[in-house]
Parts: structure tokens; sequence; C-alpha cells
């Protein structure tokens, strides 16, 4: 992992040591495009529990569809495509 990517995973999680933070930091890192998501995150002051407040409440905990809500904002696109195998997930 790169350390760039390290510190926007500390910065997201808002130095909250919180076991759901740590397993949702582990599931985006998975993702081609963890630096630009974990950006957007911060961003939009989604970090700490306001970012399980709108993975629980928007997303009903499904962090599929939150990557693919965060996906479509990167890449200004207007509407949800599929996460793709090998393109957007390792």
């Amino acid at each position: 992992m790169e350390m760039t990517t390290r510190k926007l995973i500390f910065k997201a999680m808002d130095e909250d040591p919180n076991p759901r933070l740590v397993h949702l930091m582990h599931d985006l890192s998975r993702y081609r495009h963890v630096d630009s998501m974990l950006r957007w995150l911060i961003k939009n002051n989604l970090t700490g529990n306001r970012l399980i407040q709108f993975l629980d409440h928007t997303f009903k905990s499904s962090t599929l569809n939150m990557v693919k809500h965060i996906i479509m904002k990167v890449n200004n696109e207007k509407s949800l495509r599929p996460v793709l195998y090998g393109k957007d997930w390792n």
C-alpha cells in the first residue's frame, strides 16, 4: 500500500479506531480508485462516524452501492454503472 493511500485512509477514518471503519477502509483499499474515492469522501466531510452514517442511512450498509455512487461522483458521470472486476476492483 502506498504511503499516500495510508494517509488518506487515516484521514478518512478521522483517527477513530471504530472496527466498522477499519473494515470499510480494508474494503475500499481493494478498489483501483481508492485514492480518488477517499479524497472525495474527505472533501465532502464524510469521515469517521459521518462516513458510517452515510453508509448506513444512504446505502443501507451496502459498501458496493456506496462505491458505485462515489465512482459516479468522482468521474462526473450522471448515472451509476456496474463495478467491474479487473477494471474497478482488484
